[in-house]
C-alpha cells in the first residue's frame, strides 16, 4: 500500500525519544554534547505576540547552579556571545529562583552577536533566555533588567509541538538511508566536503567513519525537517580553502540590516538581485559560475545584500551560489544561519573558536584566484576589514563598491569610509595566516609593503549620477590607514533608478576586468 506525502512526512520526523517530549529520559547526554541542548523554533510555534521564535531559537548549554556553564567549551563561549551584564543577571536568577532538582540551560541574548532587531521590532533581542527542566514540565524564562531589579518572563511549555522542538546538537544517519537528499556539490570531484543535514541548531552527519567523533545515536532516515548541507570537518579546511581559491568566483561581503534601514537604500534588496542577474548572464564572458558569501540572514524581514546578489545570480543555469557558515554560529543562533539561495557550507572550528572567522577566510580564499571579482555593498566596519583583506588579496582592479546601495546619507564601510587605524589594517590581513596557515603565509605583507601593496591596488566605486537619471558612474579610492573617504555618495532612492544603475555597474566591471560591454 502506498503512502501519501503528508503521511510520508509525518513518518519522517524526528522521533520524540530524541526531544524534550520524551520526560524521563531527555536529556541523556554523550560526551560530544558537551551539556548542551537546542530549541529550534520555528515562527508561529509558541503562538505567542509578538512572536518570540528569533530571540529564543539557538543552543543552551546546561549552568551548575551558580550560574555559570558546567563544560568549559560553553565558558569560552559566553566571552564572544554574551554581555558580562547578561551573564550577571543569570548568576543572580540561578542563586535567587531556582528550586531543588531544576536542571537548567542558558542562551545568550541575541543583541550580542546581532546588529538587527527581531521580526517584530517591539519583542527586544537584549533578553537572556534560559530553558529550566523542572520535575516533568519544561519552562522558557526570559531575564532582564528592570529599573535596576531582576525582570522574568515565564512561559510553560506544555504542547508536543514545542516540547519536540527541544532537541540534541547532533546525530548521525546510515550511509544506506533512504529518502536522503543531499546537497550537489559546488567544487565537483574536487570538494572534500561531505553530506550533512541542518535543523536550526541540529546537525546530522553521514555515516560512522572510523576515526570520526560522531554522534552514536544513529537514524535510520534523514527526518523531513531536516535540510541538506555540506559539511567542512576541521581536518580538510586547508583542502577546501585551495579548491576554493582554485575556482574564479564572485565574491561577496555585505551589510543586513532591516528593511526600513536609515543606513541602506529602500531598494537594496531589487540592487542585489539584479546586479547579481546581470553578472549570471555575463557568465560566458567572465568564466566565473560561482558566488560566494558568509552571511547570516537573520530572518525573513531583513534586507540582506549577500543572500540579495547570490539570488539574482542563481536565477540562470550554470551558475552556483554558495553560502559559507562557522559551526559554532549556525548551533548558536538557530535559524538565523539561513539565507534564500546558495548551498550552504558549514565549516567545523576547533572547541574553543567562536570567532566566526572561519567563513572569512575561505571568502578572502576566493578573492586570490586571478579571475575573480569582489562586491562590496554598504555595512560597518566588519565589511571595512574585510574591504582590506580583499584589496590585498586580489588582482588589481578587480574590488568594486556598489555605492547604489548606500542610504541617503552616503557613506559605508563598502566604501572605504570608516577610519582605520595601521596596526588594526595589519592585524586584519595577518590574522588570516591563524586561519589557514599553509594558503596565507606567504600572500599577506606587513608595515610599508602592505600600504605599497595597497597604493597599487584602487578600490573601485561605482556611484549613481548625481544628475539624476540614473546612470553608475566610476570613482576610485586608495585605502589607506589613518585615512577614510569623505565623498559623500547617495544610494538610490527611486525604483526607476534601479535598472538603469545595474546594467551600467556591470558594464563598468566588465570593462574593467574583461575589455567587453555587458550582454544584459
Amino acid at each position: 500500500m502506498l503512502c501519501c506525502w503528508g503521511c510520508l512526512r509525518s513518518c519522517r520526523a524526528l522521533d520524540k525519544r530524541f526531544t524534550a517530549a520524551n520526560y524521563d529520559e531527555f536529556p541523556k547526554f554523550e560526551a560530544n554534547d558537551k551539556k548542551a541542548i537546542c530549541f529550534n523554533l520555528k515562527p508561529g510555534d509558541a503562538q505567542l505576540n509578538p512572536d518570540p521564535y528569533f530571540q529564543w531559537q539557538g543552543t543552551y548549554f546546561q549552568l551548575s547552579k551558580d550560574g555559570l556553564p558546567i563544560e568549559t567549551t560553553w565558558r569560552d563561549a559566553l566571552k564572544t556571545n554574551a554581555s558580562d551584564d547578561g551573564v550577571k543577571l543569570i548568576v543572580e536568577y540561578c542563586k535567587s529562583s531556582l528550586k531543588d532538582g531544576d536542571e537548567v540551560f542558558y542562551s545568550p541574548a541575541k543583541a550580542r552577536r546581532w546588529g538587527v532587531k527581531g521580526p517584530d521590532p517591539s519583542k527586544p533581542t537584549n533578553m537572556e533566555n534560559l530553558l529550566i527542566k523542572r520535575e516533568r514540565q519544561w519552562i522558557h524564562v526570559e531575564v532582564s533588567k528592570h529599573e535596576e531589579k531582576l525582570k522574568t518572563d515565564e512561559f510553560g511549555i506544555t504542547e508536543d509541538l514545542l516540547l519536540s522542538r527541544i532537541t540534541y546538537l547532533s546525530f548521525t544517519v546510515s550511509t544506506q538511508s533512504p529518502w536522503q537528499k543531499k546537497a550537489h556539490t559546488v567544487y565537483g570531484d574536487k570538494d572534500p566536503s561531505q553530506a550533512a543535514w541542518l535543523w536550526g541548531s541540529s546537525l546530522i552527519l553521514e555515516g560512522q567513519e572510523q576515526g570520526r567523533n560522531l554522534s552514536s545515536r544513529l537514524l535510520p532516515f534523514v527526518p523531513s525537517d531536516f535540510e541538506p548541507v555540506r559539511f567542512v570537518p576541521l581536518g580538510t579546511r586547508e583542502a577546501f580553502i585551495n579548491v576554493v581559491a582554485s575556482t574564479p568566483t564572485i565574491a561577496i561581503t555585505g551589510a543586513t540590516v532591516e528593511k526600513n534601514s536609515a543606513f541602506a537604500s529602500p531598494f537594496s534588496t531589487e540592487i542585489g538581485k539584479e546586479i547579481g542577474s546581470n553578472l549570471s548572464k555575463n557568465a560566458d564572458q567572465t568564466g566565473v559560475r560561482v558566488m560566494i558569501n558568509g552571511s547570516m540572514k537573520g530572518h525573513l524581514q531583513t534586507m540582506c545584500a549577500d543572500d540579495d546578489f547570490s539570488s539574482g545570480f542563481e536565477a540562470h543555469a550554470g551558475c552556483r551560489a554558495v553560502s559559507v557558515k562557522s559551526l559554532h554560529m549556525v548551533q548558536l543562533h538557530g535559524d538565523a544561519w539561513k539565507v534564500a539561495s546558495g548551498t550552504p557550507y558549514v565549516l567545523q572550528e576547533k572547541e574553543d573558536d567562536f570567532s566566526n572567522h572561519a567563513k572569512e577566510a575561505c571568502i578572502t580564499a576566493a578573492a586570490c584566484n586571478p579571475k575573480s571579482i569582489v562586491i562590496t555593498a554598504n555595512g560597518g566596519p566588519t565589511v571595512s576589514i574585510n574591504l582590506s583583506r580583499f584589496l590585498v588579496l586580489s588582482s588589481r582592479k578587480r574590488v568594486f563598491s556598489i555605492n547604489g546601495m548606500h542610504s541617503g546619507k552616503g557613506t559605508s564601510g563598502a566604501a572605504g569610509c570608516f577610519k582605520t587605524k595601521e596596526v588594526d589594517l595589519e592585524k586584519a590581513v595577518q590574522s588570516l595566516t591563524s586561519l589557514s596557515t599553509d594558503f596565507f603565509t606567504n600572500k599577506v605583507n606587513k608595515g610599508k609593503a602592505l600600504i605599497d601593496e595597497l597604493n597599487q591596488k584602487p578600490l573601485t566605486l561605482l556611484e549613481l549620477e548625481p544628475r539624476g537619471d540614473g546612470k553608475c558612474t566610476k570613482g576610485e579610492y586608495i585605502l589607506q590607514p589613518e585615512k577614510e573617504n569623505t565623498k559623500v555618495s547617495p544610494g538610490i532612492l527611486d525604483a526607476n533608478l534601479v535598472s538603469p544603475y545595474c546594467r551600467r555597474a556591470v558594464d563598468i566591471m566588465l570593462q574593467q576586468v574583461m575589455g567587453t560591454e555587458c550582454q544584459c
